[in-house]
């Protein structure tokens, strides 16, 4: 018996446009929550104002999971990832205006519900589209693939994160790498069928 192809599941166009999709996002989305703390806290000085931004991104996670997953059941998944990308495209875009505005503290709380709001029907939908894509015999190979793309952008989103910030003396630069990302989800979601 040969050795089991490690690649596998990258060779399906559709599963390759996802997981970068799916990378790009989570990368953005780290190096957004790098810079909504620092800006927040340094805006603030407050201890406090950390706390609330879980708070802003965790309680929609809460209040929408289970209507996320019911719809992840009726429509297409492809969809709902690409609903929720897009209003991920929206708070970068938002968080981005707002730092440059130096708007009042309370619009970025409000992105980061949205933001929270789009995470639980996207999160919903990406935990079942995968098998969709590729198939019962690649799921496996998939899943290794998708996790690990997962936890390279959690590990790199960070630090390029605090880079940023450090290189340019500001959150502008992260935020705008954060709607890059967003975008770039969007546009490899596209491709997929």
């Amino acid at each position: 018996m040969g050795k089991p192809d490690a690649f596998a599941a990258l060779r399906l166009v559709s599963f390759r446009r996802y997981v970068v999709g799916r990378m790009l996002l989570s990368l953005g989305l780290q190096v957004q929550s790098v810079a909504v703390g620092w800006q927040l806290y340094e805006r603030t000085g407050s201890k406090a104002a950390l706390g609330y931004i879980g708070l802003a991104q965790v309680l929609p996670v809460f209040l929408f999971s289970l209507s996320a997953g019911q719809l992840a059941d009726r429509i297409n998944r492809r969809t709902i990832i690409l609903a929720a990308a897009g209003a991920q495209v929206l708070v970068a875009a938002a968080l981005l205006g707002i730092a440059q505005a130096d708007a009042p503290v309370a619009w970025t709380y409000a992105a980061l519900f949205v933001s929270g709001t789009a995470r639980a029907f996207y999160y919903t939908a990406n935990s079942a589209i995968v098998p969709q894509i590729t198939g019962a015999a690649l799921f496996p190979n998939a899943v290794t693939w998708n996790v690990n793309a997962f936890y390279v952008a959690s590990a790199a989103g960070p630090a390029i994160g605090g880079w940023l910030i450090a290189a340019t003396g500001g959150v502008v630069a992260a935020y705008a790498l954060n709607l890059a990302g967003a975008l770039g989800c969007v546009l490899t979601m596209l491709g997929v069928a």
